[in-house]
């Protein structure tokens, strides 16, 4: 059972804390967009660079599908290590 006297662990929060929240996460979203236009550019020179004639149809599809897999699990891994940068540092 609690005590009266204990502080309320609901607490409603106020405009101001609302505006800085907001204030923190729009940077947050631009850093999110830049990393997604980042992977893009990387992912479509890659593209643009591979020797399609130096391999078989079979091989270049191989190739494509485990670029995009090790590329989402580089994406993961990165954000991941960020997180965990960032708790370290706080």
């Amino acid at each position: 059972m609690q005590n009266e006297n204990d502080q309320n662990p609901y607490k409603v929060t106020t405009q101001e804390q609302l505006a800085t929240a907001n204030k923190r996460s729009f940077p947050r979203i631009l850093f999110l967009g830049f990393y997604i236009l980042l992977a893009l550019v990387f992912t479509a020179d890659f593209i643009a660079n591979i020797e399609v004639s130096r391999f078989s149809a079979g091989a270049a599809i191989d190739g494509l599908l485990f670029g995009v897999v090790v590329a989402v699990i580089a994406s993961i891994c990165t954000l991941l290590a960020w997180a965990i940068a960032g708790a370290m540092i706080r």
